[in-house]
């Protein structure tokens, strides 16, 4: 019995992805949940007063999260997305959290084979908070990247975002570059195309 749910097991994958997109059919919306890594490597900021010598934490660090993605399609290649994501960084005193809420445009272009590349705008808030102090810190946040959905079948896929930037407008009146990489599966709403236009 366990090597006739093995074989249906591996034979599945095979099975969807020979299966067509039905004609006819286009995304109406999606939700991706992504894993997050984050490059912050810009200047330091005083977050706090006190944290660390000077309130300066310094931004040398990798945080690490997830965030998700809903997106709606206003028309065939135009849509709209909203960005929630936690990301934490515990692997030194203080750990740090940033708590985003983001959205903006995404255009999607022409798919090739199964791959589809798009590239999105997003502007929000991000939430700053440090281990054992109560204090939060809200600060303006832009966003800018690029990526690739590869559809495995018609209502699921995979998504790649190796280019992220993200702009922080912090409390000292400077901006903070941070870059970001997302992989992520994303599960796709169809409808017939007459309603995506």
């Amino acid at each position: 019995m366990l090597k006739i749910w093995l074989a249906a097991l591996l034979a599945l994958p095979g099975t969807i992805y020979a299966q067509a997109i039905p004609e006819g059919l286009a995304p109406v919306g999606s939700l991706t949940g992504n894993m997050v890594y984050v490059d912050d490597t810009s200047q330091p900021y005083p977050l706090h007063v006190g944290v660390t010598p000077g309130g300066l934490i310094p931004h040398d660090r990798s945080l690490f999260g997830w965030s998700a993605v809903p997106e709606v399609n206003l028309f065939r290649r135009v849509g709209l997305q909203g960005d929630l994501g936690t990301l934490y960084m515990r692997s030194v005193y203080p750990g740090q959290t940033r708590t985003i809420f983001a959205a903006g445009p995404k255009i999607t272009f022409a798919p090739h084979r199964r791959v589809v590349p798009f590239v999105y705008a997003e502007g929000g808030e991000v939430r700053y908070s440090v281990q054992h102090v109560p204090v939060k810190t809200w600060m303006p946040v832009a966003k800018g990247g690029i990526g690739f959905d590869y559809r495995i079948t018609p209502g699921f896929g995979l998504t790649l975002v190796p280019g992220e930037y993200m702009a922080t407008y912090q409390d000292t009146n400077t901006w903070n570059s941070s870059f970001e990489a997302k992989v992520g599966i994303t599960f796709n709403l169809l409808a017939m195309r007459s309603h995506v236009w």
